[in-house]
């Protein structure tokens, strides 16, 4: 059961920072292959039989939701820095 939420979660994260990407460009796209991949990380050390799986979930959930703020702040200095000096 836990396999549908996780997918589920996934795809609504997945939308969620397709939308806040194309305010900032094409290029912050390539940060949802990182993001995958951390979370793919994150998920070998709970594979135990004894872990809940939504324990699991909201551990991975953490970790990326706070990678992706960090890449929003990231991207917000980015595009702070690419202005004209006024």
């Amino acid at each position: 059961m836990y396999k549908v939420i996780d997918v589920f979660l996934w795809v609504v994260l997945y939308v969620i920072i397709f939308s806040i990407s194309t305010q900032f460009g094409a290029w912050y796209l390539v940060f949802i292959f990182f993001t995958a991949v951390l979370h793919k990380a994150c998920t070998l050390n709970f594979n135990r039989r004894h872990v809940i799986g939504v324990k699991r979930i909201l551990s991975a959930l953490l970790v990326q939701l706070s990678l992706v703020f960090f890449l929003l702040i990231l991207a917000g200095f980015i595009e702070w820095l690419r202005q004209p000096n006024l």
